[in-house]
């Protein structure tokens, strides 16, 4: 930099003293040669004098100290460890020695003893309105509906110890009212259990409803016709009298079977249903119908254990009780009938 500086002041000092040399004068023609060598001459005067203060200036500086050159040490050879290779080891062979023969001892068989064999629980029966479950009935029949099973016996016709029975009823006429009595464990509505810890005996009764009364549209009056009417007794005279039926079915079952009456010697107009311990309010009018022959055993007849039924009651049950009047004679024959045969009588007074 000080170089530079340097060469510009001395150009700057040439130029000034070319600009204030005085013109000379007006001579004749110069010697151009001569010219030439002194402004040669002054140039090399300039040369000098700039070689000399840049000598001196070369001298007025210090000497500048190179930096030392880092020279990196080499780098180290890699020299790969050795593969280490490991020495077999010995392999210990045994030297076989033979196992002893053990000899079993015998041990004695023993003697196998029949379990005893189980003794099955005994089941107990159901009764519904005096008439036994047997297997395979799903339903039983009562007066005015039904009772359907929803668990079925087993094959020897009774239910397992402590097992529950559901059933519910059917009525005919859905406007009838349900009743259970017996031993019902539980009942709603027209549903029922019975707990089986036992034999167990129920009841179910059902009672339609009662017809409204209807006026009869007048008509004209029929011709009048002659209606037999039982005999008076001799000495008698007719009228009306009562009667009291007690009907016993023993140990036979007539649940739901069919009761007809008869006035001496003529049929009823009259019927009813037979129910082991109901009591009813029965008025009997005479009909000049003749029984059908194919309904009836014998004519006439009065064998009470001939009555139509196949199941036979382990006990007896309660009977079913009918009374009421009746236009006859005191002292006439009133009797009743299941399947053809008289199973009560009496006379009424």
């Amino acid at each position: 930099m000080k170089l530079t500086v340097v060469l510009a002041v001395l150009i700057g000092i040439l130029v000034l003293a070319c600009s204030t040399a005085a013109p000379a004068p007006a001579e004749p023609t110069p010697n151009i040669d001569a010219t030439v060598e002194a402004k040669l001459a002054q140039e090399r005067a300039v040369d000098a004098t700039v070689e000399a203060r840049l000598a001196e200036e070369r001298a007025s500086q210090p000497t500048s100290i190179p930096s030392p050159t880092n020279t990196q040490a080499p780098m180290p050879t890699y020299t790969p460890n050795p593969t280490y290779t490991p020495e077999p080891a010995p392999t210990n062979t045994p030297t076989s020695v033979p196992n002893a023969t053990s000899v079993p001892t015998p041990k004695p068989t023993p003697t196998l003893s029949p379990l005893p064999a189980a003794t099955p629980e005994p089941g107990y029966a159901l009764y519904i309105n005096g008439s036994r479950v047997y297997s395979g009935d799903i339903s039983v029949a009562v007066p005015y509906g039904t009772a359907n099973l929803h668990q079925l016996p087993n094959l020897d016709d009774t239910y397992r110890k402590n097992t529950w029975v559901n059933l519910s009823v059917t009525p005919t006429n859905l406007a009838s009212v349900v009743r259970f009595s017996g031993e019902f464990q539980t009942t709603s509505g027209t549903s029922g259990s019975i707990y089986m810890d036992n034999t167990k005996w129920v009841t179910i009764s059902i009672t339609p409803p009662i017809p409204p009364t209807l006026v009869p549209t007048p008509t004209l009056p029929p011709s009048p016709t002659s209606t037999p009417s039982p005999a008076p007794s001799p000495g008698q005279s007719s009228g009306d009298c009562s009667y009291s039926l007690n009907i016993d079915q023993g140990y036979s079952s007539f649940s739901g079977l069919v009761i007809r009456f008869k006035i001496g010697a003529m049929w009823a107009n009259e019927t009813s249903v037979y129910q082991q311990g109901e009591a009813e309010v029965l008025n009997l009018t005479v009909s000049s119908s003749k029984i059908p022959h194919h309904s009836i055993f014998s004519w006439p007849v009065s064998f009470k254990s001939s009555a139509a039924t196949s199941r036979v009651l382990p006990q007896r049950a309660p009977p079913h009780y009918v009374i009421g009047s009746t236009n006859a004679s005191p002292g006439t024959a009133i009797t009743a009938w299941v399947d053809g045969v008289e199973v009560a009588s009496t006379n009424c007074n």
